[in-house]
């Protein structure tokens, strides 16, 4: 929908004509006029000075009556502190313009409320003092008599005239240095040649802002006009559409289907709507993942369809990790963790189909793990725990104290959660048969190597 309103027309910047004072100036389709009918206060006494209207945002309006001349009430507003602002009415017109005669109604019917309104809350509140005669500063009863409409053509005026001279030469500037397609890549800092602006450069980087914010008018004209040349209303949709959806569609080409799991840090794949045709993917993937580049719902459910991980550790554990040591167990038996061979020796290679490249260094894994270079989820953690893994192979005491996740090892005679964790060591030969043959000589066994510790 075009928001067809004087706040964006009368903000537009240029002079001149265009096209003759005879032709009417519209833009098909809806058009939106939001008219406000307002009031200043004193601040000091709260008594009701000057009564308005306006079709422009109020903060606007309020800027022009404080830095203007042309009433006396402008004159007499020379601090925002004077004076309280606020809205008494507003009404909302629109209608689905298609011809100039459908247009001027428009404006006509928001005119004749606004002067109507503006009118009323005058004489209700006592604001008509045209001689200085009371605390009123309304120098009418109230109406414009027709302004509305001719305001309205003057600024489209100036708005075309703009486009034609400034607006759309900067973009043919901008396009003949950087390529066709380079309208996505226009910075907030980026400063372009434009020779009939008034020192000979266009701020492009805040044009395109205030078009994509509302804040620059854009005729239905130049409207078409941008958008033959690939115009991006909206930035953040355009990047995920043109530029890092075919990122990770090139990735996974090249990679196959299951590789968003292992896109890393470093990696960059080619992206040719991007500025320099590549994309640093390992920094996006980054940047999703904490929450500091924002992903539009319906991408989301595209990442989320194809495998997307958007927490790495729990994603490699569930998908990596623990189907490496359920394929170790249903090789080598259900007791089989207590002997995974340490290191990145062959024999402790595990098939996970998840993983890079089809498999693990399991035995690596669990050095890491045992080292508290690896970081084990408690979720995780427990699964091991109730499968016998061994986090530490050597000294019983470490084990059972990483196994508890305690600072120190304890003693078992004062510890519950120790003398379970013993017990269930019993008979499993893990520290050497000799002590296995009864609880007392594993008890006797973490003794031994809680005093080494």
């Amino acid at each position: 929908m075009q928001q067809a309103t004087l706040d964006t027309w009368l903000e537009t910047a240029g002079a001149g004509d265009d096209g003759g004072d005879d032709e009417w100036l519209w833009d098909a389709g809806l058009q939106v006029l939001r008219c406000i009918v307002y009031m200043y206060t004193c601040a000091a006494t709260g008594e009701p000075v000057y009564v308005g209207q306006t079709v422009r945002r109020l903060a606007r309006r309020d800027a022009e009556h404080l830095g203007g001349r042309q009433t006396g009430f402008d004159r007499a507003y020379t601090d925002r502190g004077m004076f309280v602002l606020t809205e008494l009415e507003v009404g909302t017109f629109e209608g689905n313009v298609q011809s100039a005669d459908q247009d001027k109604a428009l404006l006509a019917q928001a005119a004749a409320w606004l002067d109507a309104r503006e009118a009323h809350w005058i004489a209700h509140h006592g604001t008509h003092c045209p001689r200085g005669e009371g605390r009123g500063m309304n120098q009418t009863a109230g109406g414009q008599l027709g302004l509305l409409a001719a305001c309205a053509q003057a600024a489209r005026r100036r708005s075309h005239v703009a486009w034609r001279t400034v607006y759309a030469p900067a973009f043919e500037r901008w396009m003949l240095d950087k390529g066709t397609d380079s309208l996505l890549h226009v910075a907030q800092c980026d400063v372009v040649q434009s020779p009939a602006s008034a020192d000979g450069t266009l701020q492009l980087g805040t044009l395109v802002n205030n078009i994509r914010s509302g804040g620059t008018a854009v005729p239905a004209a130049w409207r078409a006009w941008l958008d033959v040349r690939g115009f991006v209303w909206n930035y953040q949709a355009a990047i995920w559409e043109r530029v890092n959806i075919p990122a990770f569609e090139r990735w996974m080409l090249d990679k196959g289907t299951d590789s968003l799991l292992h896109v890393a840090q470093r990696d960059v794949v080619q992206s040719p709507a991007s500025a320099d045709g590549t994309l640093p993917l390992g920094q996006l993937v980054s940047s999703i993942r904490s929450g500091n580049a924002a992903v539009p719902d319906a991408w989301r459910a595209w990442l989320d369809a194809r495998g997307f991980a958007w927490n790495y550790q729990a994603a490699i554990w569930e998908r990596v990790n623990i189907p490496a040591f359920g394929r170790w167990m249903l090789d080598k038996g259900t007791d089989s963790l207590l002997h995974i061979p340490s290191g990145a020796g062959v024999r402790g290679i595990v098939q996970s189909p998840a993983s890079a490249d089809g498999t693990l260094q399991l035995g690596r894994l669990v050095n890491s793990i045992r080292s508290d270079t690896t970081a084990v989820p408690a979720a995780w953690r427990a699964w091991l725990d109730a499968r016998g893994f061994l986090w530490h192979t050597q000294n019983l005491a470490a084990h059972v104290a990483r196994r508890l996740q305690r600072a120190a090892p304890v003693d078992p005679g004062a510890d519950a959660d120790a003398t379970v964790a013993l017990s269930q060591l019993y008979g499993s030969g893990a520290f050497g048969r000799a002590t296995c043959e009864s609880l007392d000589g594993i008890v006797a066994r973490y003794n031994a190597d809680r005093a080494r510790l």
